[in-house]
């Protein structure tokens, strides 16, 4: 067991897996307060449509995901809900679209320094110190951002027009979230891939409801749960030689579903 830390690319992975699992946890809370879940899928899949563009063009793929996350997240978070258009159907547009552009440009992206499988489903393992002190620096920027307007986003998302009445325009906030989660996933895609990290968005924000009985409680139940849940991943795949994304959501799957029916046993 103890051997499992005397890897470096194992130490960088708990380290990016705990502060990804950290911001996703956070984040995740209010948008799936917001009704905003398929939002976080159709970030992730506009991401991979940068990507896909940076390896065309043979420049920064992580750049050119958060790029794209960015203004697809603004448009959809913030601007697509003044639309007269279903907010739903319009992050359902922007995820296809984005899945198309990613497998286009991909196809004709020539010897790519990374494979755009590994954006796909993610590389864990493979992750550098650059990808580590970048994260670190986009970590501080979430917590400051929930520790400063986490009531605030909360009150918005509850009640807009209270919020409004006493905060004023809104557009500034969302616009902030808006960026601050497309960065956060954006950024994410090369460790969790693009398919898969929604679920560290979604799911342990769904299995913390079934413990918690305040949104202060359900942010720190997402928390720890994202962290077991990656933390675990790391060392089975490991020991075992098995996709750690793909583990990451089946645990978090089987979390949730045990949590629900010990819950409805209980009630």
């Amino acid at each position: 067991m103890l051997e499992f830390f005397n890897y470096s690319f194992i130490v960088r992975a708990i380290i990016v897996g705990g502060l990804a699992a950290t911001c996703l946890g956070l984040l995740g809370n209010y948008i799936v307060a917001a009704r905003q879940s398929v939002a976080s899928e159709m970030l992730a899949h506009s991401s991979l449509a940068g990507v896909g563009l940076g390896l065309l063009l043979g420049l920064s793929p992580t750049l050119f995901g958060i790029v794209f996350a960015v203004l697809a997240g603004t448009y959809a978070l913030v601007y697509a809900r003044r639309s007269e258009l279903p907010n739903d159907a319009i992050s359902m547009m922007f995820l296809l679209g984005g899945v198309a552009l990613a497998i286009l440009f991909a196809s004709k992206a020539t010897n790519p320094v990374m494979s755009f499988d590994s954006y796909l489903f993610g590389s864990i393992l493979t992750t550098s110190w650059s990808q580590i002190y970048g994260f670190m620096a986009l970590s501080a920027m979430v917590l400051s951002f929930v520790l400063m307007f986490g009531n605030r986003l909360k009150t918005l998302i509850f009640d807009r027009d209270y919020y409004e009445s006493r905060f004023g325009n809104s557009k500034l906030l969302e616009l902030t979230f808006a960026a601050m989660v497309s960065c956060v996933i954006g950024l994410s895609i090369q460790i969790i891939g693009g398919l898969l990290i929604a679920a560290l968005v979604v799911i342990p924000v769904l299995c913390a409801q079934q413990v918690s009985k305040s949104f202060r409680s359900s942010m720190l139940w997402s928390i720890i749960i994202n962290l077991l849940a990656v933390w675990t991943s790391i060392w089975l795949s490991f020991s075992w030689d098995l996709p750690t994304s793909s583990l990451i959501v089946l645990i978090l799957i089987g979390t949730f579903l045990l949590l629900r029916l010990s819950s409805r046993q209980r009630a």
